[in-house]
């Protein structure tokens, strides 16, 4: 399954302007075990998201993981540094 399937799965369509999302959340909705650079050119549209999380998809690494410019943190359970909050726990 990809990142985009299980947006679409938990979204529906409601994810047309990925552009205007500032909180992507995919927790637990299917399995995962990487992400393919479909994936990574799939969340570089989500230029306003701040929170990504992927918690229990069965994720191994974020190697893909964009770069996105309002990201604040990106929550997982795989080893990932921690957000730029001293407040959010991963």
């Amino acid at each position: 399954m990809s990142v985009e399937e299980l947006a679409k799965k938990k979204y529906g369509e409601d994810l047309a302007d990925a552009g205007d999302v500032e909180e992507l959340i995919l927790d637990s909705i299917g399995t995962i075990p990487e992400l393919t650079a479909a994936d990574k050119a799939y969340l570089e549209k989500f230029t306003q998201a701040a929170t990504v999380s992927m918690q229990h998809l069965g994720l191994k690494s974020l190697a893909n993981m964009p770069t996105l410019p309002d990201l604040f943190c990106v929550s997982g359970t795989v080893a990932i540094p921690p957000c730029r909050s001293t407040s959010a726990t991963i």
